[in-house]
């Protein structure tokens, strides 16, 4: 019984790791798709509108991938094969992590990246813009709110309630005093401010 719950835990990773890779290829392409767009309509060579004006505005957003990943049940292992129960728990995390890095290293190299829409919305610590894992912040009030897995170091999406390195207090689980939240987000408000 636990063989087979493992077995569907590991088949239900799998397929989220293959969604996710079918959706950073749609955006990927996509992209390349508004670009060419965007260089036949500067052409003018008698390219019909309407044929195309629906990709603008065809932009994978975070809040489906969250969605996506919020209605999937959460695992540990991200593994296509069954893997048997260590008796501690220390085993059964580093033979996690040992896979996640094999399987980084696996992994083929990223395709380059198309040029960036300078009007596309940016997330994260790393001011960039929507691609891979995302993870939003349990903070209503979180500047940022959308975060790239790598940038906030995680490998899964983590149970229960996450808030960002900003919004954090001593865990990643509970949120800082609102007090002193709401000093900081005043003062990053205006260090914003000042760059643009």
């Amino acid at each position: 019984m636990q063989q087979a719950l493992v077995a569907a835990q590991e088949l239900g990773d799998e397929k989220l790791s293959l969604l996710q890779a079918i959706l950073d290829k749609i955006e990927i392409k996509t992209r390349l798709l508004d670009q060419d767009f965007k260089k036949l309509r500067g052409l003018g060579g008698g390219v019909d509108h309407d044929t195309f004006s629906g990709l603008e505005n065809n932009h994978t957003e975070p809040a489906i991938v969250e969605h996506v990943l919020r209605s999937q049940a959460p695992s540990t292992t991200s593994t296509s094969t069954v893997q048997k129960k260590s008796s501690t728990g220390k085993k059964k995390k580093r033979k996690a992590r040992q896979t996640a890095q094999a399987q980084k290293e696996e992994s083929p190299p990223r395709e380059e990246e198309p040029a960036i829409d300078p009007d596309e919305p940016t997330y994260c610590l790393c001011d960039q813009i929507s691609y891979g894992e995302m993870i939003m912040c349990d903070n209503d009030l979180c500047p940022i709110e959308w975060f790239h897995f790598s940038c906030v170091t995680l490998t899964t999406k983590p149970k229960g309630k996450w808030y960002c390195p900003k919004c954090r207090g001593d865990r990643p689980n509970v949120m800082k005093p609102k007090a002193q939240f709401l000093r900081e987000l005043e003062k990053y408000n205006k260090e914003k401010e000042e760059k643009t």
